[in-house]
This record gives structure tokens, sequence and C-alpha cells, in this order.
């Protein structure tokens, strides 16, 4: 995604070496649609998920010092301006970190499914009918265990945007919708194929993506049905109905009109957590920090000596992803 996001400016990390995915473009996954929904087999998850499971994101902001804090989205103000000669936005996300702990690979779930929906609201302007931006990811959990030399895990980061065949999502208005749903399970023959997670857990990426940009509501029901049926070994980890967020400024006021009282969350180009509900008071009440070099979400006050030095810390036993968005406004388009 050079040609979009190929100035500094954009970068909160400095990227490191990430396996690449070898993805394909939309046009050429239909026949996997069709051969997941006809061979694989097991019971429908449930259509709503509970309490605990459903996501919440937090926003890493600069509060003082030299690291990222979480933050309620509610709490921040968009930091895009936009305005009527670029009202609209154009984004990208990646995975830089995925955490669970050890115990899901011991209990055998050793595959993850990751269904990652960002798209267009309708009440933003200009959104006649929206599109969505669509990812299915495998995950292979055995990158949870810690090595037993050096303490350390693999890394699970991932750039989506090759699954986008390098299409950045487009967000007309600035307002968007963002679900997502992530399901442990004992990997099948066609889950296996599909995402080429190899029997090697020292080999290969730890994650494989099919990317499905700017579809229509229809088309994300079809890979919604080819993803709802797994065996009956399965966790929920994380999921949620889709969740409204400002991209700007401008998205924010014409959405609330101004009106007090009227709390709208938004989100800023950085940081972001993804975590269990149920798990939003430690995350908060603990100041929570992102070590980015460690892959670690750590309390406030919590050194890296005492990450050396094998302090416990109580983050660890949370699932929780860290993704980065890009996003820059942009001038109104036709999509």
């Amino acid at each position: 995604m050079g040609h979009v996001f190929g100035a500094k400016s954009f970068d909160v990390l400095e990227d490191s070496d990430a396996p690449g995915s070898g993805l394909s473009p939309l046009d050429a996954n239909t026949n996997w649609l069709v051969k997941a929904r006809n061979g694989h087999r097991g019971r429908d998850r449930p259509g709503a998920a509970p309490s605990d499971e459903q996501f919440f994101i937090f926003q890493l902001a600069h509060l003082g010092g030299n690291h990222l804090t979480a933050v309620d989205p509610h709490e921040t103000e968009p930091s895009l301006t936009g305005s009527a000669d670029e009202p609209d936005v154009l984004a990208a996300l990646e995975l830089i970190s995925f955490h669970a702990p050890q115990s899901l690979v011991e209990r055998g779930f050793i595959g993850a499914s990751l269904r990652l929906d960002v798209g267009e609201d309708a009440q933003s302007r200009n959104v006649l009918q929206p599109l969505y931006w669509a990812v299915a990811a495998g995950l292979d959990l055995r990158g949870l265990i810690s090595d037993v030399d050096t303490g350390t895990r693999r890394n699970f980061r991932q750039d989506f945007s090759p699954s986008m065949n390098s299409r950045p999502i487009t967000i007309r208005g600035g307002l968007t919708n963002l679900r997502l749903e992530l399901v442990a399970h004992k990997p099948e023959p066609w889950w296996r194929g599909l995402f080429r997670i190899g029997d090697d857990p020292a080999a290969g990426a730890l994650v494989s993506a099919l990317g499905f940009p700017g579809i229509l509501p229809e088309a994300l029901k079809i890979i919604d049905e080819a993803f709802e049926h797994f065996a009956d070994d399965t966790e929920l980890l994380l999921s949620s109905q889709p969740r409204r967020y400002a991209l700007s400024a401008l998205a924010k006021e014409e959405f609330t009109g101004g009106m007090p009282g009227i709390d709208m969350a938004s989100l800023n180009p950085g940081f972001l957590i993804v975590a269990r509900s149920a798990d939003f008071r430690a995350i908060r009440d603990a100041g929570a920090r992102f070590i980015a070099g460690y892959d670690k979400l750590v309390p406030a006050g919590f050194s890296l000596d005492d990450l050396h030095g094998g302090v416990e810390n109580p983050l660890d036993q949370l699932t929780y992803a860290i993704l980065r968005l890009k996003a820059r406004a942009q001038k109104p388009m036709m999509v």
C-alpha cells in the first residue's frame, strides 16, 4: 500500500519483517466458499455471543512519558479533521499482536478463525449502499507457546492490505462500523488447507488471511455462512455485533449534530486493543501499556526488569489483539 500510506507520518512504530501471505485477490477466492460450505461439518455457532465475549476497543494514546496507555474511545477526539473538500477516509488495518493464555493450546485448541469486517455506516454522508471490507483469517495458536530457551513467543503480525489486493479501505463520510469474531477450535482439514497452516509450528506464518474488498452486504452474508460451521470442540474468544466509530471530527459532528449528551466513540490512527468486555475493568484499572518489542500488555509501573525477572504479569491471562490503524482524509470518491 505504498501508494496510499508511504509517508512516514502514518507510522507509529517502525515496521519489522513479517512473513508475506501470498494471498489471492477477491475474484480468485470464490471457489473456496463453495468447498468450505460443502466440505466442513459440525454445528452452527450461536448467533449472539455471551456478554463476557463481546469485544471492546481501547485506543493506545500518549498521556505523557514514553508509553502508550489504554484509553476508552469515547474519551478521545478524532485527530483527523475532515472537511467538505475531504469528507472521506482511507484506512488500512494491521494485526500487530495476538495474545491468549497458553492454557488454550494445552487444552487442544491449536487453531483459531478470525472474521473482521470494516464497513461504511448507512448514516454517513454519500452512502446509499454501504460497502464492506472483510477479512477471514486462520491463526496457528501454537505460536502462543513460549520458547523453552528464550521464554518468548512467535509473532502473529499480519498486514491485511495484501489480502485486499492492496486496495485501501474506503469509508465515505468517515463513519465506520467494525465487527470482529474470533473462535478457537481444532482445525479441520478444510480449514488447514484453506489457510495453509502447516503441520510444523516452527515453520511458516502464524496468520494466513483472505480479503474481500468493497463488497455488498449480500456477499458478506455468504462469507459469514461459510464460517458458521465448526466441530463441537470450539471456544468463542471474541465476538460482537457491528459497532459504530467516527474516524474524523466531521463524521462525529454530522452524526451527533453537536448535541450535548451524545457520546460518540472515535478511532484515531495508531494502536488499538481489542479485548473481551469482561476484561474492560482489568485493562482500564491497570493503566495498561503495550511493550511492542515483546508484544505484551503490562500494567502501569510494570518495568522491563519485572518482565525479565519473572514477575507475574496479571494481564498475561487475558485474551486480546493489538491492531494498528492507518488513516487519512480523502476527497469524495466513487467506490
